[in-house]
C-alpha cells in the first residue's frame, strides 16, 4: 500500500506551472499513469488469489465492465480519439485517468490491511496540508507562479476554489482522527486545523462547510450507535435529518439558511441538468464521448436554458450524469453499482469489528464527503484518486476479513501468496516506460503551446496546434490569439486544421466565421454550422459578414 499512497500524495500535489498551460492537470496525469501501469503486474500476479471470493468476482466483474464500456464508447463515438483517450484540456478525464483509477482501486482491494488506514490518513494530512498551505500563500500574494485564473485565485494544487475546499472536507475527519494518536497532538490540532479551516474560509465554498458538517454528523452517528443509549442516538439522527431537509431548503432559496446557502449556482446547476438530461435522452446506450460534454452542450440545452444564465458547460457537475452522458447509462449504473458495493463493504466490515472504530468511522466519513460533493461537482484528479483508494479499502477489508490488523482467515493463511517477483518487477519498470511514451506527447505539446504564447512566436504556435495528441482547447486558445494579433491567415490555417478534428466544436467555427481571411463560402457553412450548435443562439443567427 505505500506505493498507492505515496502515488497518491504526488498527484495530488503534482503541478508544472514553469513549463505547461494546464500546469495542474498534464502533470497528474503522467503520474496517475506511471502508478497504475507500475503495479499492473504485481496486481495480475496476486489476482487469482482471490478468484475464490464472490465479492472479489463481482467487483473485477464490475472494473472489467466499466473499462469495457469506455472502450466501446471511443469507438462509436464521433468525438476524438485523443479527446476521448486523455480527457479535455483542463479536465483530463478520459479513459486513460479512469483505467489508472480502476487498477489503483483493485490493487487497494488486494492489499489493504485494517492497519494501513492510519496510513492512508497520513497521506490524505500530507497532501491537503501542503496543498492547504499553499492556497494560503496565494491569498496573500505570496504565489510563486501567476496562474491564469477565472476564480478568487485560491486553487492549491487541485485547481479552483471549489476543489480546494471538497478536499479540505474530505481531509478534515481523517486528520483529526490521524493526529489524535501521536505525540504532540494539541500543538499539532493547533497547526493543521488553523490552516485547513483558513483555506475553507479564503476558499469562499459553501459545499465545503457542508461535506465537513456532513461528515461530523456520520462520524457521531457511528459513534452513537455503539454507545449505550440509544435514546441519544435516535434524538441526533432526528436532528441530523431536520438540518439536511433544512439545508436543501436553503440551497433552493428556501427557509432560514436561504441568505447563507442559495447562490447563483444551484440555478446554474438545475440548467446544466435539465442540458444533460436532453443529452442522455438522445445518447441513452454510448454517450456523445468521453470527457466530450462541451462539444454537445449548447446543441442541447433549451430555450429557456438559452435565455438564463447563458453559461458554456463543459461538464455537468454530476457524476452520474456526467457520466451517463459522456459513457451512456450503462457507464453510470456500473459507477452506482460500485458505490453500492463499497457501502455494503463498509457495514459488512464496521459489522464484523462490532465496536466502534475511529479509523473506519473517519474513513466512511471521507468517502461520504466525496459522494456528496460528487452531486454537484465535477471530479478532479486529486480527489477522485483519493475517493477510489477509499472505496477499494472498504472492499478489501470485507473480502480479506481483516477485523483485528492480521490476516487472520485461515484459508488465505494456507494460500500460497505470489510476491513480487524480479521478472515483475522488471515487468513494472517497463510499463512505467510505456506510460512515459504514451503521455509525454501531451506534456510536450502544452509545453510547446506554452512557450508559443510567452514567445508571442506565430509560427510556433501553428505547430504547436497541430501536434499530437491534438486539443480543441489548444486549437481555439492559440487560434484566438492569432485572430487577435491580427494574424488572419495563420488564425485561419489553426481554425481549419481544428475543423478536420473536431467538427462540433463551437469556438472553433467562431474562428472561421470572424476570420476576414476565410472565403466566402467557409464563413456561410460556418455559420450553418454554428446554428446547429447553438440553435438558441440569436447573435449568430443575426451575424452579418
Amino acid at each position: 500500500m505505500k506505493k498507492i499512497i505515496l502515488g497518491s500524495v504526488i498527484v495530488t500535489l503534482a503541478a508544472t506551472p514553469w513549463v505547461n498551460s494546464d500546469a495542474l492537470i498534464i502533470p497528474k496525469i503522467i503520474v496517475l499513469t506511471c502508478l497504475a501501469l507500475y503495479i499492473l503486474p504485481e496486481l495480475s500476479l496476486n489476482l487469482k488469489n482471490k478468484l475464490d471470493n464472490k465479492m472479489m468476482i463481482i467487483v473485477i466483474t464490475l472494473s472489467l465492465l466499466f473499462i469495457l464500456q469506455m472502450v466501446i464508447v471511443m469507438l462509436v463515438s464521433e468525438a476524438p480519439f485523443e479527446q476521448e483517450f486523455f480527457g479535455r484540456t483542463g479536465r483530463g478525464l478520459g479513459f486513460l485517468t479512469y483505467f489508472s483509477l480502476i487498477l489503483i482501486f483493485l490493487f487497494t482491494v488486494l492489499k489493504i490491511k485494517l492497519l494501513d488506514i492510519s496510513k492512508i490518513f497520513q497521506g490524505i494530512l500530507i497532501s491537503c496540508f501542503l496543498s492547504s498551505g499553499y492556497s494560503i500563500f496565494q491569498y496573500f500574494g505570496l504565489d510563486f507562479s501567476d496562474w491564469r485564473s477565472l476564480t478568487n485565485g485560491i486553487i492549491g494544487t487541485i485547481g479552483n476554489p471549489n476543489f480546494q475546499s471538497s478536499f479540505v472536507a474530505i481531509s478534515f475527519i481523517p486528520t483529526i482522527v490521524y493526529l489524535w494518536g501521536i505525540k504532540y497532538k494539541y500543538l499539532l490540532f493547533g497547526l493543521v486545523g488553523s490552516v485547513l479551516l483558513f483555506t475553507l474560509y479564503i476558499c469562499e465554498s459553501t459545499q465545503g462547510y457542508i461535506a465537513i458538517g456532513a461528515s461530523l454528523a456520520l462520524f457521531t452517528l457511528i459513534f452513537l450507535w455503539y454507545q449505550k443509549s440509544r435514546s441519544i442516538f435516535v434524538l441526533t439522527s432526528f436532528s441530523v435529518l431536520v438540518l439536511t431537509i433544512t439545508a436543501l431548503a436553503g440551497m433552493l432559496n428556501k427557509g432560514p439558511f436561504a441568505y447563507y446557502l442559495y447562490k447563483v449556482s444551484v440555478r446554474s446547476r438545475g440548467e446544466m441538468w435539465q442540458t444533460a438530461n436532453s443529452m442522455i435522452r438522445d445518447n441513452f446506450l454510448f454517450g456523445v464521448g468521453l470527457d466530450s460534454v462541451g462539444d454537445y452542450s449548447l446543441k442541447y440545452r433549451s430555450a429557456k436554458t438559452a435565455n438564463g444564465i447563458d453559461e458554456y458547460i463543459d461538464n455537468f457537475h454530476n457524476f452520474f450524469l456526467q457520466f451517463a452522458a459522456t459513457g451512456g447509462v450503462i457507464l453510470a449504473i456500473l459507477y452506482l453499482f460500485m458505490l453500492v458495493v463499497t457501502l455494503y463493504c463498509f457495514y459488512k466490515v464496521q459489522r464484523r469489528r462490532g465496536t466502534f472504530d475511529k479509523n473506519l468511522a473517519a474513513l466512511a466519513a471521507a468517502w461520504l464527503s466525496f459522494q456528496l460533493q460528487s452531486f454537484i461537482s465535477p471530479a478532479a484528479i486529486p480527489t477522485l484518486i483519493w475517493n477510489f483508494v477509499i472505496s477499494g479499502a472498504f472492499i478489501g477489508l470485507a473480502i480479506n476479513n481483516d477485523v483485528e490488523g492480521i490476516e487472520n482467515d485461515t484459508k488465505i493463511k494456507n494460500k500460497k501468496i505470489i510476491s513480487s517477483t524480479v521478472t515483475s518487477s522488471l515487468f513494472s519498470y517497463g510499463l512505467m516506460v510505456v506510460a512515459l511514451v504514451v503521455t509525454l506527447p501531451l506534456f510536450n505539446a502544452d509545453k510547446l503551446a506554452r512557450e508559443a504564447d510567452s514567445k508571442k512566436d506565430a509560427l510556433l504556435a501553428v505547430k504547436a496546434a497541430k501536434m499530437y495528441p491534438e486539443s480543441v482547447v489548444r486549437y481555439n486558445r492559440l487560434g484566438a490569439g492569432l485572430y487577435e494579433s491580427k494574424l488572419y491567415d495563420l488564425s485561419l490555417d489553426i481554425g481549419r486544421s481544428a475543423i478536420k478534428f473536431n467538427p462540433n466544436s463551437y469556438l472553433t467555427w467562431i474562428l472561421i466565421l470572424v476570420n476576414p481571411s476565410a472565403t466566402y463560402e467557409e464563413r456561410f457553412e460556418a455559420k450553418e454550422k454554428l446554428i446547429e450548435i447553438d440553435p438558441y443562439n440569436k447573435v449568430i443567427r443575426d451575424y452579418k459578414f
